[in-house]
């Protein structure tokens, strides 16, 4: 077959061959999409001159999607903040709880049974807020918990 472009010879693509008019080469394929291009504002001359109503829906729908994501975005904040803020209550409840338990155990073992858990919860929580490092070779926390023992000692 002829080219209707360039003239020349080409083998026409074997599914297209009845319709094939412009051979594969990229000048005479910009060529064909340019009278199809023409040929199409010929058959559709007022597509592009009432153009406000599809533009107007077209940013309608756009703002409103922007609107959408904004406000899924603050809400993903918001509900991250309200989370964090859950989890560092439940975090210094948490170490209460633990403080509680460890003081149990520590006058416990010390023969101090009469006292309760709460009251040494308490003590060790104080302890704790005054920034008093909870190890057993600490000689700040072994001088506060020798004067909790006076304490609890010297009510019987």
């Amino acid at each position: 077959m002829q080219c209707e472009h360039c003239l020349s010879e080409y083998e026409p693509c074997t599914y297209n061959h009845k319709r094939q008019k412009y051979c594969t080469d990229t000048k005479c394929q910009h060529d064909r999409n340019k009278i199809r291009s023409h040929k199409w504002r010929q058959n559709n001359p007022g597509y592009y001159k009432d153009d406000s109503a599809r533009t107007s829906v077209y940013s309608r729908q756009k703002n409103e999607r922007r609107r959408l994501g904004s406000a899924a975005k603050a809400a993903v904040a918001n509900v991250k903040r309200v989370f964090v803020s859950h989890l560092r209550t439940f975090v210094k409840l948490l170490e209460r709880q633990l403080l509680t338990f460890q003081g149990m155990l520590s006058f416990s073992a010390g023969g101090l049974s009469q006292t309760s858990a709460f009251e040494t919860g308490k003590h060790l929580q104080r302890c704790y807020e005054n920034g008093v490092i909870l190890k057993e070779s600490d000689p700040l926390l072994t001088a506060y918990l020798e004067q909790i023992y006076e304490e609890v000692t010297g009510i019987d």
